[in-house]
């Protein structure tokens, strides 16, 4: 793991967004739709557009604005250490998966949700690390296929640059939900007020209701989903985006440099980012932009798990709004 300076302040808040993709597993290996093991990697095979630097469409032309870029966030179900004795598709998940949109000529930082659910091309690889076959599947099994947080980032890196048309990603955060609670408590525990009527979870999260939750209750609120439902998952996003706005205000607010340091650091071996320090100080500077997105798509019931099909043209507009300048 890449040691981080006192300016990393906003990964603690990221920290508290991985624990939203915890849930329990239920089998979703089975659903594979394998490729010839000869075709390659799908990076090598697709025949997506990729949007490049300058882009034409419909008489407009758009260029990447190069005070834009994306960092990649990944919330893990699963301990964040390299695997010994690593077997392939056995390493943790990655749940929650999160676009972050930093702006240098505004100073902001917007947040773009990817769904796990969302269904692509994800390339297996065997217990030697070599290309095994790809198969149509959910887009957080991607980072199973790793034999360590490094590799497993690099992995997804390439399939989500892959499925936004070739954007580029300059780097990666990913967090492990073990030290979750300790985070928390050490803040005071976190002060929310609820959006919506939790009273299933807890009697007290009636709507409306302020809150503050420890550490544990916190984890329980971001890792709440009932699987039985069609959407949950959506909702769940919902939830955490509305508490990682409250803490992220919480923190600005109420911490010094000091204490942000003290609170990354009890995340141990749980974080890995291979990002520099300037983006990193970056994101401890730029301020959390009120606007959350979400990739548009829709949403389908599949035989085990939810199936999240991606509105292409929409995806492609929302990368041109973000990442390109259009001229007149």
């Amino acid at each position: 793991m890449k040691r981080v300076d006192k300016y990393t302040v906003l990964i603690a808040f990221f920290i508290f967004l991985t624990i939203a993709g915890v849930i329990v597993f239920i089998g979703v290996r089975g659903m594979q739709q394998r490729r010839p093991v000869n075709d390659g990697p799908a990076d090598e095979t697709s025949t997506a557009v990729t949007l490049g630097n300058t882009f034409k469409e419909d008489g407009r032309t758009y260029r990447i604005n190069h005070d834009v870029k994306a960092v990649l966030f990944l919330g893990i179900d699963d301990g964040n250490k390299d695997q010994k004795g690593f077997v392939a598709d056995s390493g943790g998940r990655s749940d929650t998966i999160m676009l972050l949109v930093m702006d240098k000529s505004s100073g902001t930082t917007q947040i773009v949700a990817i769904s796990r659910d969302t269904m692509t091309d994800v390339d297996a690889y065997d217990i030697k690390g070599d290309y095994a076959y790809t198969s149509l599947t959910h887009l957080n099994m991607q980072y199973a296929y790793g034999d360590g947080p490094m590799r497993s980032c690099y992995l997804t890196k390439k399939v989500v640059s892959r499925i936004l048309y070739g954007l580029r990603i300059e780097g990666c955060i990913s967090l492990a939900a073990e030290g979750i609670p300790a985070i928390v408590d050490s803040m005071g525990g976190l002060t929310f007020t609820m959006p919506a009527d939790y009273t299933d979870i807890d009697p007290r999260y009636e709507e409306g209701a302020e809150v503050t939750l420890t550490g544990k209750e916190a984890e329980a609120l971001f890792r709440y989903r009932d699987a039985s439902t069609v959407g949950s998952n959506e909702e769940r996003v919902d939830r955490q985006l509305e508490l990682a706005q409250s803490l992220f205000t919480e923190m600005r607010r109420n911490f010094s440099a000091d204490d942000f340091e003290e609170l990354v650091s009890l995340s141990g071996n749980n974080l890995y980012t291979d990002l520099d320090a300037d983006t990193l100080r970056d994101l401890a500077n730029y301020k959390l932009a009120d606007e959350t997105l979400k990739l548009p798509g829709t949403l389908k019931e599949g035989e085990r798990h939810d199936e999240f099909y991606l509105d292409e043209q929409g995806v492609k507009q929302m990368i041109l709004n973000l990442f390109y300048t259009k001229e007149q």
